[in-house]
């Protein structure tokens, strides 16, 4: 019996196994392997770290053929970079092997989002919200995160008002929840001076001023 096996003219190997039927065994004896020349294919072999996909994937493709690969990033993921054959091509969303004729290796790069959180105080008066920007009021945090703020007055103030992106006022809230942060927001805590009355007391043969 002949047995026919076809292969690229890139294998380096070909494995060949027994077939088991009733604990018999068929023995494959005088093999000859011949390789038929023809359109070359050619492996691109893509790879991809957590947060997105590349589509199509690793694939082969015939000599002479274009081919487009798509960089989709997961929700709340952008693409960070993309090598191609080690070279950088930068945070690319699609690529296109054009007339191939050699192997090519693809790898994209993926990363969170990052979003903003502006934190700032106004008033008269001073206090502080935790946690406080790192730069000028600026708190970077990835997506999708849920951040709590605790506003204190400074020793001689008081907190008027708490405000969330510019509209929402909250009145005199010590503490605030911001969920599921998938856009820039703000949030801003407004204090004034506590007021004092100091009381005089004068006596019959006396003035004050």
């Amino acid at each position: 019996q002949t047995f026919s096996v076809t292969v690229s003219p890139f294998t380096q190997y070909v494995v060949l196994d027994y077939l088991s039927v009733q604990q018999y065994f068929i023995a494959i004896d005088d093999i000859e392997i011949e390789q038929v020349t023809g359109l070359a294919v050619y492996p691109i072999t893509v790879s991809h770290n957590a947060g997105g996909i590349v589509t199509p994937g690793s694939c082969m493709v015939n000599e002479g053929d274009d081919i487009t690969f798509y960089m989709i990033p997961d929700e709340g993921h952008n693409v960070e970079n993309v090598w191609v054959d080690n070279f950088r091509v930068g945070n690319v969303s699609q690529y296109v092997f054009e007339n191939v004729s050699a192997p090519h290796q693809l790898e994209a790069r993926f990363r969170i989002n990052d979003y903003e959180l502006y934190i700032t105080t106004s008033g008269e008066g001073s206090g502080t919200i935790t946690p406080a920007g790192q730069v000028f009021g600026l708190l970077l945090v990835p997506w999708d995160t849920t951040i709590t703020f605790t506003i204190d007055p400074s020793p001689g103030s008081y907190l008027v008002d708490v405000i969330v992106d510019d509209t929402l006022h909250l009145g005199v809230a010590y503490s605030y929840t911001i969920p599921n942060i998938r856009e820039n927001r703000t949030i801003e805590a407004v204090f004034s001076l506590e007021d004092y009355v100091v009381q005089t007391l004068v006596g019959a043969n006396g003035t004050m001023s």
